[in-house]
């Protein structure tokens, strides 16, 4: 190993102090030199590769910590802002297929804790959170009877007929009504028929809302 600059050093020693002061774990001090350097530990990064690493850092919890805020907060998270929310939203979506007890925070990053051995969701790195979609993906497809395929280009639309299908196993809709699905979703909406009227929220407002719904029905058959 050659040997290291007094820089090297000293930014060394800044950011074992700085993790140490911010109850910073190791996979988390990890994650944030992959982020920076695409290394991945602080041994391969060169000098100013690690002063960048301390600079971000600070950048992350200096500032929070001052406020009082040192939280799961994505805003400061190095990574892909899209890619986070796209694992936020298949939770949300297991949340309301009835397959997860709780859309919290804290239960997803426990998930993520025991599938990726990573303390949060801002800790993901790129790999990760690709193996973490296909988890939760496929979750939903075998446990929720979502057909990804049904809409590839809208998925939300995936997730309501899922939905459509458990309310009717659950004895909550007779499939052979007059209603169709489209037009229970505009009860909840407020829409005419046709899917090429829904906007995004509107999607997740009925997703939402069937989602309230299979839960309070799986909750009875369970009591």
């Amino acid at each position: 190993m050659s040997k290291r600059s007094p820089m090297w050093l000293r930014k060394n020693a800044a950011i074992r102090a700085a993790c140490k002061e911010f109850g910073i774990s190791e996979d988390e001090r990890r994650a944030i030199i992959y982020q920076v350097t695409r290394n991945d530990s602080l041994g391969k990064c060169r000098d100013g590769e690690i002063a960048n690493v301390l600079d971000k850092i600070n950048e992350i919890y200096r500032p929070q910590k001052k406020q009082g805020k040192v939280t799961n907060n994505r805003s400061n998270h190095p990574g892909d802002k899209a890619i986070q929310n796209k694992i936020l939203a298949l939770w949300l979506v297991l949340y309301d297929l009835g397959l997860v007890e709780s859309n919290t925070d804290k239960a997803l990053n426990g998930f993520i804790k025991r599938q990726l051995k990573v303390d949060t969701l801002r800790w993901v790195t790129g790999y990760q959170a690709d193996k973490l979609i296909r988890i939760l993906k496929t979750m939903a497809a075998d446990r929720g009877d979502v057909d990804w395929s049904l809409d590839q280009n809208q998925p939300e639309q995936c997730v309501i007929h899922a939905q459509y299908r458990i309310l009717v196993n659950l004895g909550q809709i007779k499939h052979a009504d007059t209603l169709d699905i489209q037009d229970y979703a505009g009860y909840v909406t407020g829409k005419q028929r046709g899917w090429n009227h829904y906007s995004f929220q509107d999607w997740r407002d009925l997703q939402k809302n069937w989602g309230k719904w299979i839960r309070r029905v799986k909750a009875k058959h369970v009591d």
